[in-house]
């Protein structure tokens, strides 16, 4: 399953290194913050994690 940031801004064809254990195919999430990896090509998420409804 692969995250994918929808904002405006980032990359589509880049994933997101999210935490495997509270994934679920569907389900939308938001984050406090994203930043590109240091060496590129993905992005990782800082701080707070929401499922949203």
């Amino acid at each position: 399953m692969r995250i994918q940031g929808l904002s405006t801004g980032y990359r589509r064809d880049w994933s997101v290194q999210f935490p495997k254990g509270i994934r679920e195919p569907g389900a939308r999430y938001l984050v406090t913050e994203v930043r590109e990896s240091g060496r590129g090509g993905f992005y990782r998420t800082h701080g707070d994690i929401r499922r949203l409804r």
